[in-house]
């Protein structure tokens, strides 16, 4: 796992990310993304990718990237907290019940978001007997094993909201008909 503080010295940037609805312009899709080897961002959010990716290596390693929006509230109780799961292609899982995780996943807390509870936290275990707790705190970046269960706890006051970024080393059948509208936030 790596977290880092402070990840994005643009503030041009940042101050875009700190109008909500830019966010909300994302929320309810999946995208999918080649890289930037393939070609240039077309949004912000795989700007954003890049920023974070570009300097690892990745071109040419893996397929590309499944990225979306998490906007979890406090004052909605099916929206205040997500719970147990491992980011998998969900399609494959639907169609065949094999089970296929994405390489690495991101998470960028690139909104300004001032919140009480709304913890990542992570089973180092399959049987949760211990976890890791992460606070999503403003500008801070996580990059982890997203085939670990993961969730996130209930939030008590306020909006949390993150953009999530996984690596794929073969594109998931879930995006074999381009981006897909969603009810779920995982």
């Amino acid at each position: 796992m790596f977290i880092q503080d402070d990840y994005c010295p643009d503030k041009k940037l940042l101050q875009e990310l700190s109008d909500k609805a830019k966010w909300q312009e994302l929320a309810g899709r999946f995208h999918w993304w080649d890289g930037w080897w393939a070609g240039e961002p077309r949004n912000t959010w795989e700007y954003i990718i890049k920023m974070i990716w570009e300097a690892q290596g990745v071109e040419g390693k893996i397929a590309g990237f499944e990225y979306w929006c998490n906007i979890l509230e406090s004052d909605n109780q099916q929206t205040n907290h997500l719970g147990w799961h491992r980011d998998k292609d969900e399609l494959l899982k639907e169609e065949s019940g094999e089970i296929v995780c994405p390489m690495v996943g991101t998470i960028f807390y690139g909104y300004p978001h001032e919140i009480e509870g709304g913890f990542l936290e992570i089973a180092t275990e399959d049987t949760f007997t211990d976890v890791e707790r992460i606070r999503p705190i403003y500008n801070r970046v996580v990059i982890m094993d997203v085939s670990k269960q993961h969730r996130v706890t209930r939030i008590y006051r306020g909006t949390r909201i993150g953009l999530q970024i996984n690596l794929w080393l073969k594109k998931p059948e879930t995006f074999r008909n381009g981006d897909i509208e969603t009810t779920s936030s995982y």
